[in-house]
């Protein structure tokens, strides 16, 4: 498996920065510059250390995966209103409330918390759109293209940019999907933060890695301003 951890990524946004382009990282190479440019950037950035961050991306042709901040990915979260993703293919009965636990581990999203609620990961979140896009649920196609359609931001040139974002408080989640004519990337991202508009930032600092790591152009992001909220 491959991994950014945080101060990778900070690495990522100071040579973004520096450059004006998307960064080639092949092999992953230049790891201890890019800890070493890292740390330097978050003793200089107060407000990394004011958040969580967890990214896991999956690339469905090679199956890697990539992850930002593992110990946070494995933390469970509320789904919030990310949770309409699965709702969309499931019965009106199957979402009344004695049921809809069970419905929703049917369909392998998430899993169920201490209190009886639905709960998830970040890397559960992907695994579960990579599902989706694999063909991999007992789901009419109709129901998965519709829901692909709402979570549409870009579409342009071979490139399709999905996403969609859901905030409470302090906590958001931004997942969604890019494809190119080549690949497929899933991506998920859960931000912890005591600032405004949880679901934008969620949003902001997935696009940047994802312009860092050459899957998404900057036009990409300037179709729709507005966040794709659930």
């Amino acid at each position: 498996m491959k991994q950014i951890n945080l101060l990778m990524l900070a690495a990522l946004l100071l040579l973004a920065v520096a450059s004006g382009f998307g960064i080639e990282i092949p092999e992953w190479i230049q790891k201890e510059k890019a800890q070493a440019q890292g740390q330097e950037m978050l003793k200089q950035t107060a407000a990394i250390h004011e958040e969580k961050l967890a990214f896991v991306m999956r690339d469905l042709q090679s199956t890697s995966t990539y992850m930002v901040n593992e110990e946070e990915a494995k933390k469970s979260f509320s789904p919030l209103s990310t949770v309409h993703i699965p709702l969309a293919f499931l019965t009106q009965d199957s979402q009344k409330k004695e049921a809809l636990q069970q419905s929703l581990q049917k369909l392998g999203y998430g899993h169920q918390a201490s209190d009886g609620t639905t709960a998830i990961t970040v890397r559960e979140q992907v695994e579960f759109l990579v599902r989706m896009l694999s063909g991999q649920l007992s789901v009419d196609q109709d129901k998965i293209d519709a829901v692909k359609e709402g979570m549409l931001i870009h579409k342009q040139d071979g490139l399709v940019y999905a996403g969609m974002a859901s905030e409470k408080e302090e906590n958001a989640w931004y997942v969604g999907y890019v494809e190119t004519k080549e690949k497929t990337f899933v991506f998920a991202t859960h931000l912890t933060s005591g600032q405004d508009r949880n679901g934008e930032r969620a949003r902001k600092k997935t696009e940047t890695i994802l312009r860092g790591m050459n899957i998404l152009p900057a036009e990409a992001m300037n179709d729709n301003d507005n966040d794709k909220q659930l």
